[in-house]
This record gives structure tokens, C-alpha cells and sequence, in this order.
């Protein structure tokens, strides 16, 4: 037989195996689809801490403090137990005794149980993906008790950054660990090419960016009252 014929014979037997189900096929997609998915939960899980936020200020005429001390000066809560009580976290709200520390005997039984949101899917109990971006001209100062609002963001709300979603990134979420704008940066620039961090803006919108995000904007992002443009290519 012709050396075609067995060509053709061989093309149309791996065609059964393939469409019988015994080869695999090399599929990218899902992948790609998976990549998706986790950001659109993600985005949507950061969504929901923006609106807490967004309802802590509507009741308190503020943002909630980076770290909440009491008069002697003691750390006691940080901004997401804070917002807890307005982020799918009432119950947490309500056990945290706000007369200790985090750390605490009495409020480490809310340490290991955060509210949802917070709480990363790919961590132990208790940890999170999210952190406020710390800096004494942004929306999250650096010392207790000091007070921001909205209004203050002369920038537009929605060009300034709240918080940040790191993948790889993890604290016990009613810790007062956060991240300062240097710290944050560095991180996001270490991503690799196929990861993605995620930024909260004030106005609760999210943005998604990559290890190429360059320092100037992402500064412009951090200050509140800086007077930047912030350029569109960072939606």
C-alpha cells in the first residue's frame, strides 16, 4: 500500500482516539478560565470590604482608624475588625472584646474565625490577603486614632487607594498588620508575570495590576491629596 494511504489511515485513528476521549487534548483555557474565575471572587470579595468601609463612614462620619488605641496609648483593634460589624462580620464584631489586645486570650477564638471576606482561600483559619496601604498621606495613616475622611481625598475617591489584595501575602486578619506604600509596591513589582494584585479604591472600584505597574502611578494612587493624574491604563 501507498505510503499516503497510511498517512491517511494514521490521521483518521488518532481522530477516534481523540474524539473517543483516550488522548487529552493540550487546552490553555481552562487555565485562563481559572485565572478568571479567582480574580472575579476575589474582586468581589474586595467589593464587599469597600462597601463596609463605605458604611462605616456613612455611620461614624469617618473611615475607621489604621489602629484604634485606647488612652494610655495600648493597641487595641485595627480597621478590619472595625468595619467587621459592616462586612458580613456582625458576629465577630460582637465577640471582640475592644478592652484587650487582638492577641489576646479572650479574642483568639475571632483571631481563627474571621468574616468571609477577609478570610484567604488559600490559607489556615484566620489569615488574609488584605491590607490597608499605610502612609501618613493616604487614607490610612500610620498612627492610632487619627482621624480621615472622605472629603479629605481632594485627589477624587476614586483615584486613591485603600487597601491591597497580595496573593502569597497573609496575617491573622484582626491582627493590626498592614502594609506601608514602599512595602506594598515591592511586592506587587515581585509578582510573576501570570499573577495579579488587586487594588481597593475609595470610591470601592477595583483594579487589577501586575509586576509592571510603574512606581509613579502607584504613588499617585497611595496620596490622598497629592494633585496626580492617575493614567486610565491601570483599570
Amino acid at each position: 500500500m501507498s505510503q499516503t494511504f497510511w498517512i491517511v489511515m494514521g490521521a483518521l485513528f488518532a481522530a477516534m482516539l481523540i474524539c473517543g476521549g483516550l488522548l487529552p487534548l493540550v487546552d490553555p483555557a481552562p487555565a485562563t478560565s481559572n485565572l478568571d474565575a479567582m480574580k472575579r471572587n476575589e474582586s468581589n470579595r474586595l467589593k464587599v470590604i469597600g462597601f463596609g468601609i463605605h458604611n462605616y463612614h456613612a455611620v461614624y462620619h469617618q473611615l475607621p482608624f489604621t489602629v484604634t488605641a485606647n488612652t494610655a496609648g495600648q493597641q487595641r483593634h485595627g480597621w478590619r475588625v472595625a468595619i467587621s460589624q459592616f462586612a458580613e462580620g456582625p458576629s465577630q464584631w460582637d465577640r471582640y472584646d475592644r478592652n484587650h489586645a487582638w492577641d489576646s486570650v479572650v479574642n483568639l477564638a475571632v483571631a481563627i474565625d474571621p468574616p468571609d471576606v477577609f478570610q484567604a482561600t488559600d490559607g489556615d483559619p484566620g489569615k488574609t490577603n488584605v491590607f490597608a496601604v499605610v502612609d501618613p498621606r493616604g487614607m490610612f495613616p500610620p498612627a492610632p486614632n487619627r482621624t480621615v475622611t472622605f472629603a479629605d481625598a481632594t485627589d477624587g475617591i476614586s483615584e486613591t487607594l485603600l487597601a491591597v489584595w497580595l496573593p502569597g501575602q497573609q496575617a491573622i486578619w484582626s491582627s493590626n498588620a498592614n502594609l506601608t506604600a514602599e512595602q506594598a509596591y515591592e511586592m506587587i513589582r515581585s509578582l510573576r508575570q501570570d499573577q495579579f494584585a488587586l487594588l481597593l479604591m475609595g470610591d470601592g472600584s477595583i483594579r487589577d495590576v501586575g509586576p509592571d505597574l510603574s512606581s509613579e502611578v502607584f504613588e499617585a494612587m497611595v496620596t490622598r491629596d497629592g494633585g496626580e493624574a492617575i493614567a486610565s491604563t491601570t483599570d
